[in-house]
């Protein structure tokens, strides 16, 4: 049951590193954009497009792992699902906080997307969509860290 327990308490830390590193890697494009021109940087761009949209559900996703899990811990351990499904850690309200910023910087990028499309200025919004990256970067390895140093409390 021990097994069963830590990997059930393992999924969303391990869903969270992939999604950090999907971040990561989309965050990447600020740099390689750069370099790029032509139909490789046209190419480049509709890749960082498509795998954009797919960032919030994947946060959807390892938002609800988190509370999954955390409704099953609390009904194993005081037969209550609610005993820890809500965040009273900071890991956890760095975690909502995040999932705000990632959802604003989501709707950032879809509004650069659009508004490039009809022909409307969109440098300001390409560049709030840019800062907002930056802090989503710095926020996730910050909660990563402190996930790190609580998954001892919960394991």
């Amino acid at each position: 049951m021990d097994l069963m327990r830590a990997a059930i308490l393992l999924a969303h830390p391990i869903f969270a590193l992939l999604l950090l590193w999907w971040i990561i890697k989309q965050h990447s494009w600020k740099k390689i954009g750069k370099n790029l021109s032509g139909d490789e940087r046209a190419q480049a761009l509709d890749s960082h497009e498509i795998w954009g949209r797919r960032i919030f559900p994947g946060l959807i996703v390892v938002i609800s792992i988190a509370f999954l899990a955390n409704a099953w811990r609390g009904y194993s351990e005081s037969g209550s699902f609610t005993e820890y499904l809500f965040p009273t850690s900071f890991h956890g309200l760095t975690g909502l906080f995040g999932a705000v910023l990632l959802y604003i910087t989501w709707n950032y990028g879809r509004s650069v997307v659009a508004k490039r499309e009809v022909g409307e200025s969109w440098a300001l919004t390409k560049t709030k969509h840019g800062r907002a990256a930056d802090l989503i970067v710095i926020l996730g390895c910050i909660h990563a860290f402190i996930g790190f140093l609580h998954i001892f409390n919960v394991l």
